[in-house]
């Protein structure tokens, strides 16, 4: 029995007629096998994926992601 450790990677792609072009991030390229699941995605859904992704670049946003992963370091540290 084969053990599966994976990590996700999501992103939306155009379809172009019956093919899908996926270009892969740079840490998928010396992998021999990738798993890929293929999901519809309404335009609604795609307007907020593009919103989401704005916030990898907002100041704000990115401040109160470090402040939550400092607060969870802390913590962890505390339970080791």
């Amino acid at each position: 029995m084969e053990t599966l450790m994976t990590k996700s990677y999501r992103s939306i792609y155009e379809v172009e007629g019956e093919k899908l072009v996926i270009k892969l991030p740079k840490h998928l390229l010396t992998q021999k096998k990738v798993w890929v699941t293929v999901d519809e995605v309404s335009d609604s859904h795609d307007a907020k994926l593009h919103k989401l992704s704005g916030a990898a670049t907002d100041p704000l946003f990115q401040a109160d992601v470090d402040e939550i992963s400092l607060d969870f370091r802390q913590a962890d540290a505390d339970n080791a």
